[in-house]
């Protein structure tokens, strides 16, 4: 699995962006030390690649041999390119399998799971795995994908341009490597790795990855922010970006725009964290921040305060690329430049192929070592010296060596036969996969136009009965309203109150219940207990109106206490922060009917809360239309009968909602307009965005596995 080639010291690392090449060429010492010989950044044009596809395959591959030949501070030794592939044309999942599995086994359940899991059909993704831990119990593997297409643009990129491809691994793989330290029993790390027009978020503990997650939370997001809220042009937005950002003596306008568009990734992160650490019961403390916008100014400080009410005990810090290298001129060049985040995929990739660690891997055939069984080894007196040996072959007969001989020629002609047909197999698969590419990429220039299509669909919870899958989410939601009975009407009551009593004397006042207050406006109230006000000091206590009405419901006011002597009025006297209130009230019979009221508010509050209500992933969309709520109790704090003025009803209610896979979703849309506007499917996913509008759910009820529909997909070009 790992991404390396017997023989070689050192290896070229590469990371390809939409925007940039980044190769790094890293050598593992002898004492495990790790040391950067040369490295090298070129930008990349518009329309070379988008999103992680190679477009332009004779561009990558001009630019490719440009990012060679600009190695310093001195020239890459070696033709072979070990590359991360973009987070973007990747997925990853941990299954977790019941018992102790081979690896045929493995495989063999792979093949009926991962179809659940990810989002296109297994003859259009390279597959491999990982087994990260194996008990009797539990077999926990980790199975990552790519887009064979995407692996074919960059294996031709690279062949045009005169290198070979040592490997192609999981990006996220290569940044953790680069940049995070040995796994911590019990903890864990969370890395954002934030682009320009995707970020990737990742977590990493003691088992490995565990889970990734994509979102567009990303640089130029927050440039269109401020494009909007402070109305600049994009190059000015990009200098704000740039220079200020969350920093000391940042615009204040910037400044708000920046953290209205960071909240999102906030939610994100803390959603991460919360389900890692409910899941797992370990602890994230260790939130590292990659790529070019964690270069923004001031960020690591505001997503720690923002994160530290929740998480206090995770950390927040922009990853150092360069903290486990030997220190090396390549080194201090690229760390005087502040261009670190932008080779951590390049020097993680070099690093897990120079030490042979296992790793994912898309390209060539299975590396994987698989764990045997280890047996006493079989004591053999081998000769030790030159004499022994020389001894030893004169003492096998002729025979034996004659044929010992044929066999040696026979399986080197077998090897050899061997490798050259695997060399054939393999240059026909790149044919037709450069073939594939190229008649997408003539396809492409299909561009459609804005469109609106009108779909009908159908969701399912079983496997292959449904357009789409789905699976049910459950949550139990408890929910209070206060309610007055519908029959109620106004009656006179005793208004009430909390004043304070303020002592401004030396000496302390005891006051006895039924004490007379009196308002400025003349309103009598009288203290319901006894109460000691501490000289220079005050004391709370409840006050009520001497008469019932609505002449007790007043504002917040000052009082005299009319029994105390005329000078002591002004040295004790008290005052009310808040309105008196109860001299007028609703009251009337509880029924029934107002106990089903308060159901049907708490269902409606429930619906219209439900993302709150129902915790769901990252990668999953959740449809209100799909949502069903089962009223299990409801319970008021007085009995149906009794008059009474509020009620307290408690309701609690079981959620059912029915949870779709982004990917599933995005790609039933994108292969519904494709269909309309009569092209491939391909040329929707590369030339625009896809949102939906206007959904409407066929009747249904909770016991049925399908559900019929129909909805509105938009597909905007890019640039639109």
């Amino acid at each position: 699995m790992s991404m390396f080639s017997f023989g070689q010291s050192s290896r070229v690392g590469v990371s390809i962006s939409d925007s940039s090449i980044e190769m790094m060429e890293v050598r593992i010492r002898r004492d495990r030390k790790i040391e950067v010989l040369a490295a090298s950044a070129v930008a990349l044009e518009s329309g070379v690649v988008e999103r992680g596809r190679v477009v332009d395959v004779d561009r990558l591959s001009r630019a490719l041999k440009t990012a060679h030949a600009a190695a310093a501070p001195a020239s890459f030794s070696l033709q072979t390119l070990d590359i991360a592939l973009p987070d973007s044309v990747t997925y990853f999942h941990t299954f977790r399998f019941p018992g102790s599995l081979t690896n045929a086994e493995i495989a063999n359940a792979l093949q009926f799971q991962t179809e659940e899991v990810f989002p296109y059909p297994s003859d259009e993704l390279v597959s491999d795995f990982i087994v990260s831990s194996r008990t009797a119990q539990e077999t926990v593997v980790q199975y990552a994908v790519a887009d064979k297409e995407a692996i074919a643009g960059y294996a031709a990129a690279a062949s045009r341009a005169g290198f070979s491809v040592g490997g192609l691994g999981l990006e996220a793989q290569a940044i953790a490597r680069a940049l995070l330290a040995a796994p911590r029993k019990g903890k864990a790390s969370l890395v954002a790795d934030l682009g320009e027009y995707t970020s990737t978020l990742f977590l990493r503990d003691a088992n490995g990855l565990i889970a990734t997650f994509s979102t567009t939370i990303a640089g130029a997001m927050l440039t269109q922010a401020l494009m909007a809220h402070m109305g600049v042009p994009r190059e000015k937005a990009e200098t704000l970006k740039r220079k200020s950002g969350l920093g000391e003596g940042a615009d204040k306008r910037a400044q708000q725009a920046i953290q209205q568009s960071l909240q999102s990734l906030v939610k994100h992160l803390s959603d991460i964290i919360g389900w890692y650490e409910r899941m797992t019961g370990n602890q994230v403390d260790d939130v590292v921040l990659t790529g070019g916008t964690s270069l923004l100014e001031g960020l690591p400080a505001y997503l720690s305060e923002e994160l530290g009410s929740m998480y206090p005990n995770a950390r927040v810090r922009v990853g150092d690329t360069f903290a486990a290298i030997q220190d090396a001129p390549a080194v201090r060049v690229l760390q005087k430049d502040k261009r670190g985040a932008f080779y951590a995929p390049a020097l993680g990739a070099a690093v897990l192929a120079a030490g042979k660690e296992k790793s994912f891997e898309f390209f060539g055939p299975s590396k994987r070592v698989r764990r045997q069984v280890s047996r006493a080894p079989t004591r053999v007196a081998l000769p030790v010296n030159r004499e022994q040996w020389h001894e030893f072959i004169q003492s096998v007969p002729q025979r034996t060596k004659m044929v010992f001989a044929g066999v040696l020629l026979l399986l080197a002609c077998m090897v050899l036969l061997a490798a050259v047909l695997w060399r054939i197999q393999k240059e026909a698969e790149v044919t037709a996969q450069i073939d594939a590419m190229q008649d997408r990429e003539s396809t492409s220039e299909e561009a459609i136009g804005p469109l609106t299509s009108e779909v009908a669909f159908t969701i399912g919870l079983e496997p292959g009965e449904a357009d789409i899958g789905a699976r049910a989410v459950v949550a139990n939601v408890v929910r209070t309203h206060e309610i007055t009975p519908a029959e109620a009407v106004l009656v006179d009551g005793i208004a009430s109150g909390i004043v304070t009593l303020v002592n401004d004397s030396t000496t302390d006042q005891a006051l006895v219940a039924t004490t007379r207050l009196l308002s400025e406006n003349g309103v009598l109230f009288r203290l319901r207990t006894n109460v000691t006000v501490p000289a220079q000091g005050s004391a709370q206590a409840e006050a009520y109106a001497d008469v019932a009405g609505a002449t007790g419901d007043i504002a917040p006011t000052t009082f005299t206490i009319p029994g105390l002597p005329v000078a002591r009025q002004q040295e004790v006297y008290a005052r009310s922060d808040a309105p008196m209130s109860g001299g007028v009230s609703m009251a009337g019979v509880l029924t029934d009917g107002d106990i089903e009221a308060a159901k049907s508010a708490a269902v409606a509050d429930a619906l219209a809360d439900l993302d709150a209500v129902i915790t769901v992933l990252e990668s999953d969309v959740l449809f209100p239309e799909l949502a069903h709520i089962d009223v299990q109790e409801a319970t008021s704090d007085v009995p149906v009968g009794t008059n009474t003025g509020t009620v307290v009803v408690t309701v609690r209610m079981a959620v059912t909602a029915w949870v779709v896979p982004q990917s599933d979703w995005n790609r039933f849309l994108s292969g519904s307009i494709a269909e309309t506007a009569g092209v491939d499917m391909s040329v929707v996913e590369e030339t625009g965005t896809i949102e939906y509008t206007s959904m409407k759910i066929m009747p249904w009820s909770p016991d049925e596995t399908v559900v019929e529909g129909t909805v509105q997909a938009v597909f905007t070009p890019y640039g639109s």
